[in-house]
């Protein structure tokens, strides 16, 4: 195979590496968390905040926890703030939308 260099696409110098492994290792935490209705510290839910603020997913995956906490209010804010960032697929922005929905 023949790579063309003026077509390869570089990697994304905006997130450190070792950031993106906290981000997959908290996302992993987090989704095992929520789905055993697990309590996750406060410093890690800041944390995960700041690690990616402008990912969708980040807050989503905040909002769905406090859902899980039953502290719809703070749900309600992250899954609204998830909608004001970039989505890549019209079926998330649409999943994020159906769950704010559910709470009224």
């Amino acid at each position: 195979e023949v790579a063309d260099r003026r077509l390869t696409i570089p990697a994304d110098q905006t997130i450190p590496a070792d950031d993106i492994f906290r981000i997959k290792r908290l996302t992993r935490e987090f989704k095992a968390a929520i789905a055993q209705a697990q309590t996750i510290d406060s410093i890690e839910l800041a944390e995960f905040e700041q690690l990616n603020p402008e990912l969708f997913a980040t807050h989503e995956i905040l909002g769905d926890y406090h859902f899980a906490q039953s502290d719809t209010a703070t749900a309600r804010r992250y899954w609204k703030t998830a909608l004001t960032k970039m989505i890549p697929k019209q079926s998330e922005r649409e999943r994020i939308e159906k769950k704010i929905s559910g709470l009224d």
